[in-house]
């Protein structure tokens, strides 16, 4: 789901939202239930800061 939100300023309760009333959203949970923003926002601090840093620094070193 991350991958697919644009790459702007957005909170985990607008994700939540998102989640719940975009159509895309809800295709990407696959009728599963939406998330609520405290485990988006744990999800994103324990596995994606790291993984976002690093790519970064690829794309500074492809540069």
């Amino acid at each position: 789901m991350f991958m697919f939100i644009p790459k702007i300023a957005i909170t985990p309760i607008q994700i939540e939202t998102s989640c719940r009333r975009d159509i895309i959203f809800m295709w990407l949970l696959k009728g599963q239930k939406a998330p609520d923003h405290s485990t988006i926002a744990r999800f994103h601090q324990k596995y994606l800061e790291d993984c976002i840093e690093d790519l970064f620094y690829q794309l500074l070193e492809e540069s």
